[in-house]
């Protein structure tokens, strides 16, 4: 074990001083660099957040557009829907429109059949009345 005594002793503790401060003085530039590193790195994740945050934003307002659109469109289909069926009666529903359906299926057969029959009997009255004008003319004779 050595012991120093004196100046010898002196310059050792401030050879080590200096080398602790030089050490010291290293890790705070260190630590001074890596603290701006960082800081420069949380910018640009802050900026990307933020680019990010707004993209979500933008797309919630559309979203939120498009689903306001649906309610809409949701809402004039329930109206009409309860406009149709005032009662939640699909089933009448249905048999009302049968019903409309057969009442104009038989409005088009009474048509038809009118009108057949008034051929027929205009046909017939035509036939008629030039068998009477030939009768006429047949019991007359010839002049």
């Amino acid at each position: 074990m050595t012991t120093w005594i004196g100046p010898e002793r002196r310059v050792n503790i401030a050879a080590a001083d200096a080398e602790t401060f030089n050490l010291i003085m290293d890790t705070r530039a260190a630590v001074e660099e890596h603290k701006i590193e960082m800081q420069q790195q949380f910018r640009e994740m802050k900026e990307e957040l933020d680019h990010h945050a707004n993209r979500v934003e933008k797309l919630s307002e559309s979203t939120l557009a498009v689903i306001e659109k649906q309610n809409v469109l949701i809402r004039e289909v329930k109206d009409a829907f309860t406009k149709a069926f005032p009662e939640g009666d699909v089933e009448s529903h249905r048999r009302k429109h049968e019903e409309w359906e057969e009442q104009a299926k038989a409005d088009k057969e009474f048509w038809i059949k009118l009108k057949q029959n008034t051929i027929n009997w205009a046909v017939i009255a035509a036939l008629s009345w030039a068998g009477l004008i030939l009768w006429g003319a047949f019991v007359q004779g010839p002049k």
